[in-house]
């Protein structure tokens, strides 16, 4: 794991120690995720950057930029089939001076060109330069679990593992992307290819991009959920067999992250994901694999003591912390800088403070992102799957009517009053999810119905604060057989809230650190295998996850998981009433930065008030957060 940066300037002929000055402020400025080593490769047109976190051949050999041939390459990320590789390029004749993927990577390039990219198992972001042909060739991992900008603007070619690399770079135009800005205010994140800047684009997952020789960049696609998902075939074996099937896959898919040599832990919620993830890895080991929770002083957000219940039944080895409310504004303090680009989830902050205790134990650390994604496990999934046909059911003229009178009811009234009503009473956290729920009452399918239940602000409010109607959140998958429409809110999610949200998350608190994050339910073999499962084998009598539960039932007792999950909680909206009363205030009377954004500065004064006298105006608290965190982030980026 580790950071990269570079440049191609072909029209701007700049001195090379002035090249090498500037390249080396970009990659120093992300030296936070590659504490290990540094190294910069400068010629007449480019420039590239590297920051080394050492986790496989912790030699000299694995050092960045890496020549070879023809070829010099920087790589941020982990290929954990790197072996197999190496041992088939062996038998072409090809030599390796080192045990690194690095070296794997760049020689299996040689052989098969971007064909090579189907061979690899792994999260990856990287950049090959051709010193003969003067070409480069930028690849994201088919996910996206390891993030990649890139600029162009006026013959300026750049990319970065994070954007604060830009800034270091003379010409680096900030213009505002509104779009991106439209995004984040929905959603509390932006989405592949925005970003917050005009002329930075992020590198969709699955996508490799290739600069000719006049510098133009040219964007291919190698892989796709959406195409994976439609030509699926779906899986017809008996429930005994997919449960076998499944568990046989995972435990190889997360065997294959446990390789490193450095320590390697488990992040450890004691929710299914992350208890299965432990599962499968102890089950065959006979040391104690090494976990980690967070707790919380506030019971409220508490549940590190279900983490430890999981961990004494699997025999880990333990490691809990309970963080106090000094730690969570530390780290909030510093939101900005950790991320980049403005990030509404609220999720980071403690996310950012595990890794922080992990780090002190060990350099990588498992993730259990994604088994939502994949086996259904949001509550959206299984509300769309318990109402939506009953919602369709009724004409939509009359469900726009009753949207309409459900809509005059506040939320808080709507919190006390749904749960006596059949059906309703098992659905979690319902003062914030009525407003969206009552969106829901007008979609028109299925995904318009998730879209709606996704996003965090009516198309009213947005355009009261923007003066423009909702850009989709996520990229409209194809549509598919009734008993594979969950498989269709996989793709919509993975390609939106995975990627923009999860992994970013995930990804900038861990390097933020120089802790490792891996991601074992991200192999793509088992993206592929669970888009074969048809509906049953995801939810059945209205319980997610089924065929992972199934499995974990066979090391953990049901009785210790089978609860609701709080989640990374925290209490923001207490927060901006209180600790952040004054820059709140402030924000709102801020005319610079609302005009920057293109915002409606008597619209958010209002909102801001209301909020602030303990009212609900038209934006939800979540997006009185997501304006909060903008604030913060101009006032670094922008204004600083």
């Amino acid at each position: 794991m580790c950071r990269i940066s570079g440049f191609y300037y072909p029209a701007h002929s700049q001195p090379i120690p002035q090249r090498s000055a500037i390249i080396g402020n970009m990659i120093q400025s992300l030296a936070h995720g590659g504490p290990d080593d540094e190294g910069i490769f400068v010629d007449q047109h480019v420039a590239l950057g590297h920051r080394r976190l050492s986790i496989i051949d912790l030699s000299a050999l694995g050092h960045q930029p890496y020549e070879w041939d023809k070829y010099v390459m920087v790589y941020n990320g982990e290929m954990y089939n790197y072996e197999e590789v190496r041992n088939e390029l062996l038998q072409k004749g090809y030599e390796f001076i080192s045990h690194s993927d690095t070296e794997v990577i760049i020689k299996a390039y040689h052989e098969w060109g971007t064909a090579c990219i189907h061979k690899f198992r792994g999260m990856f972001a990287f950049a090959i330069w051709n010193r003969l042909d003067q070409k480069m060739l930028l690849c994201r991992d088919r996910i996206g679990v390891k993030p990649l900008y890139w600029y162009w603007k006026d013959g300026l070619f750049m990319f970065a593992s994070e954007l604060k690399a830009f800034h270091h770079h003379p010409d680096f135009c900030k213009d505002i992307d509104y779009d991106a800005v439209n995004l984040y205010m929905q959603s509390g994140y932006i989405r592949s290819p925005y970003s917050i800047f005009k002329y930075v684009k992020k590198l969709e997952p699955g996508s490799y991009l290739s600069l000719d020789e006049k510098g133009q960049p040219q964007i291919l696609k190698y892989w796709s959920i959406d195409d994976k998902a439609k030509s699926a075939r779906l899986n017809a074996d008996a429930d005994e067999v997919v449960i076998k099937n499944t568990e046989d896959l995972l435990t190889e898919a997360f065997n294959l992250r446990m390789v490193a040599d450095v320590p390697v832990g488990v992040f450890l919620s004691g929710g299914i994901d992350s208890s299965l993830v432990t599962a499968l890895l102890q089950k065959d080991r006979d040391q104690p694999i090494n976990t980690y929770t967070i707790g919380f002083e506030d019971k409220v957000y508490d549940e590190s003591h279900h983490a430890a219940d999981v961990a004494k039944a699997l025999g880990t080895h333990h490691h809990s912390f309970i963080c106090k409310i000094s730690e969570f504004e530390r780290i909030t303090e510093s939101l900005s800088d950790i991320y980049d680009e403005p990030f509404g989830d609220s999720s980071g902050i403690p996310t950012t403070l595990v890794s922080e205790e992990a780090r002190k134990h060990v350099t990588v650390a498992l993730s259990a992102d994604a088994g939502d994604e994949l086996f259904s496990g949001y509550e959206r999934y299984l509300i769309a799957n318990k109402y939506y046909d009953k919602i369709s059911s009724v004409p939509y003229a009359l469900r726009g009517m009753a949207a309409g009178i459900a809509g005059l009811v506040s939320p808080a009234m709507a919190a006390s009053l749904l749960p006596k009503i059949p059906g309703f009473g098992d659905i979690k956290h319902l003062e914030i999810r009525y407003p969206k729920m009552v969106r829901a009452l007008k979609s028109k399918s299925r995904l318009d119905f998730l879209s709606l239940v996704t996003s965090s602000i009516t198309s009213e409010a947005l355009h009261g604060l923007m003066a423009s109607e909702p850009i989709p959140i996520f990229e409209m998958p194809s549509e598919l057989p009734q008993q594979q429409y969950l498989s269709m809110f996989t793709v919509a999610d993975a390609t939106s809230y995975l990627e923009g949200d999860i992994m970013t998350k995930v990804d900038r608190a861990t390097m933020s650190v120089a802790l490792e994050a891996r991601e074992p339910f991200l192999d793509h073999k088992v993206i592929e295998y669970a888009l074969s499962l048809p509906n049953k084998f995801k939810i059945r009598d209205h319980q997610s996850k089924w065929v992972l539960r199934q499995i974990l039932y066979q090391y953990v007792p049901a009785s210790a998981i089978e609860r609701r999950k709080q989640g990374f909680g925290i209490p923001f909206i207490q927060w901006l009433s209180t600790l952040y009363i004054h820059e709140v205030r402030d924000m709102a009377a801020d005319t610079v930065f609302l005009d920057h954004f293109k915002l409606n500065a008597d619209f958010v004064k209002k909102e801001t008030g209301l909020f602030l006298e303990g009212k609900t105006g038209m934006l939800e608290h979540g997006t009185l957060w997501y304006l909060f965190v903008l604030y913060r982030w101009y006032k670094r980026w922008i204004r600083a």
